[in-house]
């Protein structure tokens, strides 16, 4: 009789085995037999049931999540060198009838083992749930993908351990199609908060930064101050997708205090939906465009984040977009993981210390919102009282979420408009 059950579902498959046997049968061959071995003594150890194989592939289940992750991983170090494997792994329900399993779990698991490439184990957000704290698995985002007959987009990941393939975008040739981030819906949201900031400035929104400088040696060469720089959507490699927006914080937060200085810089938006390019350089081989050339930044700030323990390491550094070459990696800062505003404001305060000197310079007084109120905002869309409505139920002070409330209710001549004029004049 059928049973349904939890379980972890790992799909195998050898990239490129239908050409390898047609250009060199006994090469072929004696991947499959190496494959093979490997593949049911990492299994039993790990105490999984291998179901099926079929030629260049294979279907197995775990008990865990973590133990079928485990087992991929060491087959891989054990055979990546000699044999081209993508490894695929999903934890989901399936229906078992004997030896034979069969489900929406099966199939998530895979179409995502399709997406790989060689030397790659890809995962699924509930695989990566279960396997966040284990300290000898290493994850990346890969980003949200639609498949079919599945309800929801889903997050899929890569085990990034040193050695381990994280496949490129352009790569992921499989049976999922990535969903593009709400640039579009971003950008407007974007473009009314600084309009409508402009506008509060102008009304005498001003007041002491206090920024951090220890003195006139800190400060970076003229040359490059007068160029104009972008700052990058820090990289997010704590493991932990709630985090993510913290890089898209840093990178606007920055970005607006050395617009405040006059410092030529690149718009959060434009850094955000060309953040993928900042390693492309002028005269590329491919014939792609660099980031130089899209922005017109001589200059990148770039940045990551790791935990340890409760705290947020974060690393910075500025490159050229004409060389590649590392300028400045500027000292690490640190901060709590339940203090992620003031670390950014640290960050802001700190960098803008190697553009300038003066100490008694003016700017807005307008404190960082608080972590989960601009989570929120991110994804608000444009004219859309009721979500700004919960992002200030969040952080009443959150300014731009007010900026926007009161644009937003303008069109729809809503009564938020006066009672969020009248919060804005006051500051």
């Amino acid at each position: 009789m059928p049973t349904i059950r939890l379980s972890a579902i790992m799909f195998t498959d050898i990239v490129g085995y239908t050409a390898m046997m047609q250009s060199n049968r006994e090469q072929a061959m004696t991947a499959v037999k190496q494959f093979e071995g490997v593949l049911r003594d990492r299994i039993t150890v790990h105490s999984g049931q291998l179901l099926q194989t079929y030629g260049d592939g294979s279907l197995s289940t775990f008990e865990s999540a973590s133990a079928a992750v485990l087992c991929a991983k060491e087959i891989q170090e054990q055979i990546r060198d000699q044999v081209p494997l993508r490894i695929g792994i999903h934890l989901g329900e399936i229906t078992r009838d004997g030896d034979h399993i069969f489900g929406d779990g099966v199939n998530i698991a895979s179409r995502i083992e399709s997406m790989g490439v060689a030397g790659a184990v890809l995962v699924s957000s509930s695989v990566r749930q279960q396997i966040k704290n284990r300290p000898e698995f290493e994850v990346v985002s890969l980003g949200k993908f639609a498949f079919k007959n599945v309800a929801e987009p889903m997050t899929v990941y890569a085990l990034a351990n040193e050695g381990f393939v994280v496949p490129e975008a352009k790569e992921m040739k499989g049976k999922g199609q990535k969903v593009p981030e709400k640039s579009s819906q971003k950008f407007v949201i974007r473009m009314a908060s600084i309009g409508f900031l402009a506008m509060a400035i102008g009304a005498g929104l001003f007041w002491t930064l206090g920024y951090k400088n220890t003195g006139e040696k800190q400060l970076l060469p003229a040359d490059i101050r007068e160029e104009k720089v972008a700052v990058n959507v820090f990289e997010n490699f704590t493991g932990d997708p709630n985090l993510d927006a913290l890089g898209y914080l840093g990178s606007e937060w920055i970005s607006s205090g050395l617009r405040e200085l006059k410092v030529r810089t690149v718009s959060p938006e434009m850094v955000r939906q060309n953040k993928d390019k900042v390693g492309i350089l002028p005269d590329d081989p491919e014939n792609k465009f660099s980031f130089a050339e899209i922005t017109g930044a001589k200059y990148v700030i770039t940045g990551s984040y790791y935990l340890q323990d409760d705290s947020i390491l974060l690393n910075t550094r500025l490159s050229s977009t004409e060389t590649g070459d590392e300028l400045k990696n500027f000292p690490q800062l640190k901060g709590h993981r339940d203090q992620k505003e003031q670390l950014i404001e640290d960050a802001r305060q700190y960098l803008l210390g190697y553009w300038v000197l003066k100490r008694d310079l003016k700017l807005p007084n307008i404190n960082p919102p608080k972590y989960d109120a601009y989570q929120h905002f991110l994804n608000c869309l444009p004219n859309s009282i009721s979500c700004y409505e919960e992002v200030l139920k969040i952080d009443p002070d959150f300014l731009f979420a007010r900026i926007n409330l009161m644009g937003a209710s303008t069109v729809s001549d809503h009564p938020a408009y006066s009672s969020n004029k009248a919060f804005i004049e006051e500051r």
